[in-house]
C-alpha cells in the first residue's frame, strides 16, 4: 500500500502548496498541487528532481488515491483515473465529468465516486449506479474508502460514517464531533477496521460492531507524535518567562510567559505535527542567548 508522507527535500520548488501526495513504485512521489500533478524522482532525497509535470484534467483536484499502479484524481468538475506503472509518462485509463466531486478511488477495477449526490460506482458504459444515497452528510470535503463489506466516508463537517457495501445500510457513525474533521483526512479499510489519517489526530483507529448507528469505538494514537510539540511549548513559555524575567522583573517573566501560553494560534500550533512549534522554540532560545550576550557585553 502507497504511503503518505512529507516531501522529504530541501530543493523542490512547487508551484503552489501540496494539496497531498503519495509514493509510488521507484521511489517516485506524486505531488497533487490542485491543478498540476508533478512527479518526482526522490530516490536521492538531497538531489530530488521533477521527471513529469501534468495538468489536472478536471480543474481543481481536491484529492489523489493510489491504488496498485492507478492514480485517481478527484477534481470539481470530474474524475480522471490515470495508469502511473511508468511515472515519466503517466497515460489516461479513463475520465468522466460531474460536479462537486470530493473523492474517488477505484475497486475491483470499478470507479468510487463521492460527491453531493452520495458514493456511486461507475459501471461498464460510463454508467453511474448509486450505492448508498448518503442525503445531506456529504460536504464540499471528504474522502472514501471500499472493502469487501464496508464502505466508509469521512466528510466535512458531518464526519464518519460507515455503510454495508452490499446494500448501502448505514452500520456506524461517529468518532468526533462534527465539524471535528479536517479537509487532509484519508481512510483506508482494512476488514472490520477503519484507519482515519488526519492532522490533528495523527490516526485513529476505529472497529465495526455491527450494530447499526452505534458511534465507532476509536483508539486514539497521538501520544508518541505530539508529545515533542507539547514540550516545545512548556519550554518556549518557560524561555519566554527566563529572558523577560531577566530583564524586567518575574511578574513581567509570569504576564509574558502566560500571554505566550493563552494565545489561541500558540495553543493551536503546539498540537499539531508541524515544524512551527521548533521554529518558535528557536526563535525564544535565540532572544534570551542575545539578552544574555547583552548582560556580559559580548
Amino acid at each position: 500500500m502507497p504511503a503518505l508522507l512529507d516531501c522529504p527535500t530541501t530543493n523542490l520548488a512547487l508551484p503552489d502548496g501540496p494539496r497531498d501526495m503519495w509514493l509510488l513504485k521507484n521511489n517516485v512521489l506524486v505531488v497533487n498541487t490542485f491543478r498540476v500533478l508533478t512527479f518526482v524522482d526522490v530516490s536521492n532525497p538531497r538531489y530530488a528532481r521533477v521527471i513529469h509535470e501534468r495538468k489536472t484534467k478536471w480543474g481543481r483536484t481536491v484529492r489523489t488515491r493510489v491504488v496498485d499502479d492507478v492514480l485517481v484524481c478527484a477534481a470539481d468538475e470530474g474524475v480522471e483515473v490515470l495508469d502511473v506503472s511508468r511515472p515519466d509518462a503517466p497515460r489516461e485509463i479513463d475520465a468522466i465529468g460531474r460536479n462537486n466531486v470530493a473523492a474517488a478511488t477505484v475497486v475491483d477495477g470499478k470507479i468510487w465516486i463521492l460527491d453531493m449526490k452520495g458514493i456511486e460506482v461507475l459501471e461498464p458504459g460510463n454508467k453511474l449506479t448509486t450505492v448508498v444515497d448518503t442525503g445531506t452528510l456529504v460536504g464540499h470535503e471528504g474522502d472514501i474508502a471500499v472493502s469487501d463489506k464496508y464502505v466508509a466516508l469521512v466528510s466535512y463537517p458531518t464526519g464518519l460514517h460507515v455503510f454495508r457495501r452490499v446494500d448501502g445500510e448505514l452500520v456506524s457513525h461517529g468518532g468526533a464531533k462534527k465539524g471535528a474533521y479536517a479537509m487532509s483526512n484519508k481512510l483506508e479499510l482494512f476488514g472490520d477496521t477503519v484507519v482515519d489519517v488526519g492532522d490533528s489526530d495523527a490516526f485513529v483507529r476505529f472497529t465495526l460492531d455491527g450494530k447499526k448507528a452505534k458511534k465507532l469505538k476509536a483508539t486514539r494514537v497521538t501520544g508518541t507524535m505530539l508529545a515533542p510539540q507539547a514540550i516545545m511549548g512548556v519550554l518556549s513559555v518557560w524561555l519566554l518567562y527566563a529572558t523577560v524575567r531577566r530583564w524586567f522583573g518575574a511578574t513581567a517573566g509570569l504576564l509574558a510567559g502566560a500571554l505566550l501560553a493563552l494565545t489561541p494560534v500558540a495553543v493551536l500550533m503546539f498540537r499539531f505535527n508541524n515544524p512551527d512549534a521548533l521554529m518558535t522554540l528557536l526563535i525564544v532560545l535565540a532572544a534570551y542567548c542575545v539578552t544574555r550576550a547583552l548582560e556580559n557585553a559580548r
